[in-house]
């Protein structure tokens, strides 16, 4: 969409865009899990950082995890991650592209996780390579998940969901 309005296609821009979006209305209609409403008050447990240098990604997953009841807040680089983290309020949950410039992935999360306050962080990888690829090292230690791209939202709305689910005590 961005390609093609930068070369002046905006016709088709604005058919690619159509296209996405009827995409996304499926996955949301196909959907058979309750949707909750919008929280009156801001669940803790459900607040997500999402880390996505491709603006079209980051704005149409972020849309798709509030329609899911989540809160969302994005960065375009794992510099806007780290500095968003250090001036607010810790989500509960990252989940960051591996490939990005100014900051990538593995350079984020390992900044992340040198810093004991965000020691029980807990972090998503989602990529289009795998932790291999990536030249990730200790992936045990750092991701709690790995999301390969094209990603199925669904299934991460569901991880996120177990992951952030209060145990029982």
């Amino acid at each position: 969409c961005k390609q093609e309005m930068a070369a002046g296609h905006f016709d088709d821009a604005e058919q690619t865009f159509d296209k996405v979006f009827e995409q996304i209305q499926k996955i949301v209609n196909n959907d058979k899990s309750p949707q909750p409403a919008a929280p009156a008050v801001k669940d803790p447990q459900k607040t997500a950082l999402l880390v996505e240098d491709e603006a079209n990604e980051r704005e149409m997953l972020a849309g798709f995890l509030r329609l899911h009841g989540y809160e969302v807040v994005t960065a375009a680089n794992g510099i806007e991650a780290i500095e968003y983290l250090e001036s607010n309020t810790r989500p509960s949950l990252v989940l960051m592209d591996m490939r990005m410039p100014r900051c990538d992935g593995p350079t984020t999360v390992r900044r992340i996780r040198e810093n004991p306050e965000f020691e029980a962080l807990k972090i998503f990888a989602i990529s289009g390579s795998s932790p291999e690829e990536t030249n990730f090292k200790n992936l045990d230690d750092s991701i709690d998940q790995w999301f390969m791209k094209p990603l199925d939202p669904r299934n991460l709305v569901a991880a996120m969901a177990d992951t952030l689910e209060p145990t029982a005590a």
